[in-house]
Parts: C-alpha cells; structure tokens; sequence
C-alpha cells in the first residue's frame, strides 16, 4: 500500500448479514425485555466492560436478573434509570433505558471494523434526545457476540 498505510480487514457479505441479524435479534430482546435472549448474546469469553472496569460474563448476568441493578435498569427501565442515575446526565441527553432507545432507533445501523474480530456497530434514533448508541461485537466461531464497553453496567455511568 502507498504511503505505508495500513487497512483494515474487510468484512464478508457473510459476515455484514450475520452482524446485522445479531443487532436486531439484541433489538428484540431489549425492546421486549427478555434477558435471558439478551444474555444469549453477551460473549463469555470477552464479557463487558464499563470506562474501565472489566465484567465477566457471570457477573453480567447478575446484575441483569438483578431490578435494582444500574445494568438491568439502564437497560429496562427508564424510570428508575432515571431516577437512580438521571444526574449524570446532561439535559440535552437525558437517561433513559435501552429498551426506550432501542423502540425509536432507526432499522439501519452502521459497521465499523476495529479489527478481525471486533466490529463496532452505531445505532442512531430520530428523537434529538436520544444520545446514539454502540454495541460492539466480537466474532466467536460462525457468531457475532456483544463484548466491551456496550452498555452501562456496574455504575450509573461510564465514559
């Protein structure tokens, strides 16, 4: 490559189709609030993180089968999200849950390559209020799995 650059890998059609079902399979579980779907697709080798603390997959799970914990609120319930958290966020964003978020996003999502196999994918909504969202997904076998800094988890938030 000119200049000495280095690109990044290409994705398959394969793999934009399998990446694509993966995000709107995790749309479903969190708009209907099914955990267990939801948790089908966390990675247990990479689980999340949260600015930067690491969560095993174990320990996502917990806090997701927990109401009273910021992951199972930030991700079901804006009320009390907002009500345990709201203060750190700006007005201009206010907190509210993923499943709020995700009911209003729009269908098309883009895909950025961070490497081989680690993809971040952006989700936006047409509501002004609605901060865009990332999941980022990492290839294990045929399947793409949620890892890394995706969702807050741990505290009220993270960043």
């Amino acid at each position: 490559m000119a200049g000495g650059g280095t690109s990044k890998p290409q994705l398959s059609e394969a793999d934009v189709t399998a990446i694509r079902a993966t995000v709107r399979d995790i749309r479903i579980a969190i708009v209907s609030a099914d955990a267990k779907a939801l948790l089908g697709h966390i990675s247990q080798s990479e689980g999340l993180s949260c600015t930067d603390t690491q969560y095993s997959y174990a320990e996502a799970k917990a806090f997701v089968q927990n109401p009273r914990s910021a992951f199972h609120q930030s991700l079901f319930d804006t009320a009390r999200f907002r009500k345990e958290c709201g203060s750190g966020y700006p007005a201009a964003y206010p907190a509210i849950s993923e499943k709020e978020f995700y009911a209003s996003a729009n269908k098309e999502v883009s895909i950025e390559v961070v490497n081989l196999n680690w993809v971040k994918v952006t989700i936006r909504s047409p509501v002004k209020t609605h901060y865009e969202r990332w999941l980022y997904l990492h290839r294990e076998g045929q399947a793409w799995k949620i890892g890394g800094g995706s969702f807050v988890i741990g505290n009220c938030t993270c960043g």
